[in-house]
C-alpha cells in the first residue's frame, strides 16, 4: 500500500527515497502481521508507530511533496483497518428491574410488632410464672 507510493519506481515522477520507503513498508508490514496474528492491541500500537513515522518523514521533507498526500492516506487507510478490526466494546450490563414497593410490606412490619408469639421477647408476660395461670 505505502510501497506503491513510488519507492524508486516511476521514471517520470518523484519517488520515495529507498530508505524511507523501506522503513514505511516495514512499519506497514508490522501492522499487517499483527492483524493477521489476531492481535488487535499490537496492531493498534504498530499503526500508531506507522502514522508517527509517516508524519515525521513528511515533516522532515523526506517524502517528496507530490507523494505526501498518497503516503499519508495509505497509512491512514491501514490504521482505519486496524480500528475496524477492534472488537466492539462490551455491551453495558442491563439495569436491574425496578423494585416495586408493596403497601402490604408496611403492614407486615406492624404485624410483627404486635405478635406476641414465642421467641419474640416482647416481655408482656415477664415476671409471671406458668404456674400462676
Amino acid at each position: 500500500m505505502l510501497a506503491s507510493a513510488g519507492c524508486g519506481g516511476a521514471a517520470d515522477g518523484p519517488a520515495l527515497p529507498p530508505d524511507v520507503g523501506a522503513e514505511l513498508a516495514t512499519a506497514a508490514g508490522d501492522v499487517t502481521a499483527a492483524l493477521e496474528a489476531g492481535d488487535p492491541v499490537a496492531a493498534q500500537a504498530e499503526a500508531a508507530e506507522l502514522l508517527a513515522a509517516v508524519e515525521a518523514a513528511l515533516a522532515s521533507g523526506e517524502v517528496p511533496r507530490p507523494l505526501a498526500r498518497e503516503v499519508r492516506r495509505g497509512a491512514q487507510r491501514l490504521a482505519a483497518l486496524v480500528e475496524a478490526a477492534q472488537p466492539p466494546p462490551p455491551a453495558p450490563a442491563p439495569e436491574p428491574p425496578p423494585v416495586e414497593e408493596d403497601d402490604d410490606d408496611d403492614d407486615a412490619e406492624d404485624d410483627d410488632e404486635e405478635d406476641d408469639g414465642p421467641g419474640k421477647g416482647k416481655g408482656k408476660d415477664k415476671g409471671k410464672d406458668k404456674d400462676d395461670d
